[in-house]
């Protein structure tokens, strides 16, 4: 081993393990699993955490689909997640690297930055030297010319978080931004700061502060043209959303309170953005994208193509819900048909369409909290119901195909004196009927569609009583409708693993991806349990 700039390069010789057939149409990929997994967008190396020699710590495996051959990483994960700093790995944009983030040893339990050469799997240390127990946060990134990485690391304290740059094949990590006293960076859910063009922003909170203490800054490349965003009056519980565009960024943030003798303070939400011009490395002033302040929880989303962005808000004068799409880059707004019925309903969750044509919609509608789903298209048509619930139904799950031209969903029928009936439907968004596909007394927890959409793939649990009180994350399975003939299917897997984390309180659940499709269409990868109920990667062709 020799040190290089501050990167650790470490020469140990990786041996390559070729994985072992289950049947002829089954591979074991990895057993005794742990909860985080990652298949690179080039569906050839699938990362996951096994078992390691020690109790709290899982080792790190990366298995290339190509050659069926599997090798350890360089370090160890913790085996409790973390869901506040999730693990992340990323491939490289020459696609002959893996970045990951690691303990480099069990006993000194330092999250640092590793990069692994795919071609002679030689690892690199690419951090800083960080404080005992510190870490490189999960929120890594590219540059935009995909050479340099930026993040953010424990290097004073493990109070305070510092940003770095650093070559993804080795080299010094440079300081770009380390915040004054009584600040530091905000750590957000998944995301420390934005990369645009030209310069990187990022969020600081204020440790102490009572008033208003957020504040947006900007940093060239470099580190050497550092300032504060003009972003107008940011109180302490503001929730900051950042994203970038080549001409624009997006923000959210709670700017004050409300209160009226009806209501108990709320909090009032905005959403700003910043055009940014070309070869200007800091973005001008901001501007409110909003017609009316919004109370209360604020949702929006950016569409698949990125071109334009839906919200709901809350009109502080009606308390009426309203629905609102926008070009932030034109300052186009236009206001969308929300049925009637969601002018008071609160909790209202939405997805865009992946062909950026329409919005799906889900809201609760009675005490029940049973939810209906409704198609609000973007073309300014009328919105609709896509299927009128009965009193004894409810919908389970949808899914939206890969196209956005279709949905798929469940409905259960209650009684309480018969069976409980679980009901898939298809619908073509743009056709005015949804065709029956199948009917089960087995409980449906997810649907999701083939890439090519021929078929729709569904997991249930066979003999589910709620009434027995079963387990239930117990024999789950996994089931194919073909969407031409709609013959249904059993596909002989292990009973599936849907659930990362354990425990009695369904609220502390996270559900997975059950099944990830690999190019070749007849190949999945799946969790399972195997026959010791040990949770189990499988590769399988159906």
């Amino acid at each position: 081993m020799f040190f290089s700039r501050c990167s650790l390069i470490l020469l140990s010789a990786t041996i390559l393990l070729t994985i072992s057939h289950l049947t002829a149409s089954t591979w074991i990929l990895a057993s005794n699993v742990g909860p985080h997994y990652y298949l690179s967008s080039n569906a050839i190396y699938f990362v996951c955490e096994t078992q390691s020699s020690y109790s709290n710590l899982n080792e790190i495996l990366i298995i290339n689909l190509k050659l069926n051959k599997s090798a350890k990483l360089l370090g160890y994960l913790p085996k409790e997640p973390d869901n506040q700093d999730p693990v992340a790995f990323k491939l490289s944009p020459d696609e002959k690297t893996i970045l990951y983030r690691a303990y480099s040893n069990p006993t000194n339990l330092t999250l640092e930055l590793f990069s692994t050469s795919l071609e002679n799997y030689k690892t690199i240390k690419l951090n800083t030297t960080l404080v005992k127990k510190g870490r490189v946060f999960g929120d890594f990134q590219f540059d935009t010319m995909g050479s340099n990485l930026f993040y953010c690391a424990n290097t004073r304290s493990t109070m305070q978080r510092t940003l770095y740059k650093v070559p993804y094949q080795g080299g010094k990590s440079t300081l770009l931004f380390e915040p004054s006293a009584g600040w530091n960076i905000e750590q957000i859910f998944d995301q420390n700061f934005v990369i645009t063009s030209y310069q990187i922003i990022i969020p600081l909170e204020c440790k102490n502060c009572h008033d208003t203490d957020k504040k947006l800054i900007s940093i060239s490349f470099d580190g050497k043209q550092i300032k504060e965003l003009d972003h107008g009056s940011l109180y302490s519980d503001y929730r900051t959303t950042l994203y970038s565009k080549n001409d624009y960024l997006l923000y959210e943030a709670n700017i004050g309170l409300y209160q009226d003798e009806q209501t108990a303070s709320r909090h009032v939400s905005q959403l700003f953005y910043w055009p940014i011009k070309e070869n200007e490395t800091l973005p001008v002033s901001y501007q409110s994208l909003k017609t009316n302040i919004s109370l209360g929880d604020f949702a929006w989303q950016i569409s698949p193509n990125k071109n334009f962005v839906v919200w709901v808000e809350t009109d502080l004068n009606t308390k009426k819900n309203k629905m609102f799409y926008a070009y932030p880059d034109k300052q186009e707004i236009k206001q969308l048909d929300l049925p009637t019925i969601l002018y008071d309903t609160p909790d209202l969750d939405f997805i865009i369409s992946s062909n950026n044509k329409d919005i799906i919609l889900t809201a609760p509608l009675s005490e029940l909290n049973n939810s209906e789903i409704f198609l609000i298209p973007l073309n300014g048509n009328k919105s609709e119901r896509i299927h009128p619930l009965q009193t004894n139904q409810s919908f389970e799950t949808f899914e939206m195909s890969p196209d956005g031209n279709a949905m798929a969903y469940c409905l259960n029928s209650a009684n309480p004196t018969s069976q409980q009936i679980y009901q898939i439907y298809y619908r073509n968004l743009y056709q005015k009927e949804s065709r029956l596909l199948w009917k089960t007394s087995n409980l449906i927890k997810k649907l999701f569609f083939s890439p090519d959409r021929k078929s729709l793939f569904y997991v249930a649990q066979k003999n589910y009583d709620p009434e027995k009180n079963e387990n239930y994350d117990e024999g789950n399975y996994l089931y194919k409708i073909s969407l031409q003939d709609h013959k249904n299917q059993k596909i002989e897997t292990a009973p599936l693993v849907l659930k990362t984390t354990e425990g009695s309180c369904s609220c502390h659940t996270e559900y997975i991806q059950p099944v990830l499709f690999l190019p070749e269409k007849n190949k999945i990868i799946y969790q399972g349990f195997n026959e010791n109920r040990q949770k189990t990667f499988y590769l399988m062709e159906i």
